[in-house]
C-alpha cells in the first residue's frame, strides 16, 4: 500500500500527538501538581502506567491503520516525553527540595555514624 502524502501524514501525526496529550491531561494531574505531592505516589504510578498503555495502543493502532512511520514517530515521541515528565515529577521529593538536600545524601547522612543527629 502506498504511503500517505506528506501533508496528510503530518496532519495525522499532529492529531495523534494532540489526542495523546489530551489522554494525559484527562488521566493525570498536571506536572506541577505532581511535583508538590509526596514522592513516589503509588496511585499516580499506577494511573501513569494505565495511560501509558492506552496511549501506546492508540498511537500504534493509528500508525498501523495509516501504514505511515511519521504518525508513529510523532505520536511516540509525544508519548515518551509526556510519560517521562510525569514519572520524573512523581519521584520528586518536595521535602528534600525545600531542605536543599539531595534525597540520596539525606539517606546516607541519616545512616552515617558521623551524622550530626547521632
Amino acid at each position: 500500500m502506498a504511503r500517505m502524502p506528506r501533508e496528510a501524514s503530518l496532519g495525522v501525526g499532529l492529531g495523534v500527538a494532540a489526542i495523546v496529550w489530551a489522554m494525559y491531561q484527562g488521566h493525570l494531574p498536571s506536572v506541577a501538581e505532581t511535583r508538590v505531592n509526596t514522592a513516589a505516589d503509588d496511585v499516580l504510578s499506577a494511573t501513569g502506567r494505565t495511560v501509558d498503555w492506552i496511549a501506546a495502543g492508540f498511537v500504534g493502532g493509528v500508525a498501523w491503520i495509516a501504514k505511515d512511520p511519521t504518525v508513529l514517530v510523532i505520536g511516540g515521541v509525544t508519548l515518551l516525553a509526556l510519560s517521562w515528565s510525569h514519572k520524573h515529577a512523581n519521584f520528586h521529593d518536595p521535602m528534600a527540595a525545600a531542605a536543599g538536600v539531595m534525597p540520596a545524601s539525606r539517606q546516607v547522612a541519616a545512616e552515617s555514624p558521623y551524622s550530626p543527629g547521632s
